[in-house]
């Protein structure tokens, strides 16, 4: 049975689902939690869910004051850490796409005991090439450009980018549910909450991570190259990479019934 407790937390809790497991969904960056709905229904019988939004987006609204402190990855996993304290009395699957991932690794760091296992869904530690050694995807005018663009005109930005990280031949409603997410969020939050992102290097990090943890990478990820997910995955102490049949940097709208499948298999083993 479903229940909403977005009146009773700062970030919009939905728990949904009849299984047994508990599994945690973290959002990356530009949506809110409706984004992982096809796939809740794919999942739904088998597991427990549960979804959240980062401060400022979807239902976890703030004062511009209180958002002043989101200047590092490490706060958003601050508040992860705190959700697993209140949300779950025993370890939980931790799903994380994109920065989601790097942000439940983060917390996987500190409170390794809260995790039954990380599973991370086209996740980078760097998003900035650093040669000679790393190659990330972007350089800085790339991302200082992206940027721009999103303060100056918020709806050419969200058309443009729906349209590049999708991935090619992708269904329009697809495309199109992507855009609206990226245009729900207000702009000032999501400027901040890019430069947060796009400029954090979280390799040192990796080594301290003690949980089991999947790595899990699309064909065709304009955001993370195949580079930066083997990359991941060899620095992490425990963690296997598998790829996934599916194009672009969003499984879970572009082909939910595919990683639903492969998340089950992760999750047994």
């Amino acid at each position: 049975m479903k229940r909403t407790a977005s009146d009773e937390g700062a970030h919009g809790v939905t728990m949904e689902g009849s299984g047994r497991i508990p599994v945690l969904l973290v959002n990356g960056f530009g949506y809110e939690q409706s984004l992982w709905q096809p796939l809740c229904e794919q999942l739904g019988g088998d597991y427990r869910l549960i979804r959240f939004d980062h401060a400022g987006t979807g239902r976890a609204t703030r004062e511009a004051a209180e958002l002043e402190r989101y200047t590092t990855l490490d706060a958003y996993a601050d508040d992860l850490m705190t959700l697993l304290d209140t949300l779950a009395g025993e370890p939980v699957v931790v799903v994380g796409h994109s920065i989601g991932g790097i942000i439940a690794m983060l917390a996987a760091c500190r409170r390794p005991e809260r995790f039954r296992q990380l599973i991370m869904i086209n996740a980078s530690s760097r998003y900035l090439n650093d040669a000679p050694d790393y190659r990330g995807g972007f350089e800085p005018e790339d991302i200082h450009a992206l940027l721009d663009m999103m303060e100056q005109n918020h709806f050419d930005w969200a058309g443009r980018m729906a349209a590049d990280v999708i991935g090619v031949a992708a269904p329009e409603a697809s495309e199109t549910r992507l855009r609206e997410q990226f245009m729900a969020t207000d702009v000032v939050v999501a400027r901040r909450f890019a430069e947060v992102v796009f400029f954090s290097d979280t390799r040192s990090r990796l080594p301290e991570v003690a949980v089991p943890a999947v790595v899990v990478q699309t064909g065709g990820d304009p955001v993370v190259p195949r580079e930066g997910a083997e990359y991941l995955a060899a620095q992490l102490p425990n963690a296997r990479l598998e790829w996934l049949p599916v194009e672009g940097h969003y499984p879970q709208i572009r082909a939910p019934e595919r990683l639903a499948e492969a998340l089950r298999t992760w999750i047994a083993t």
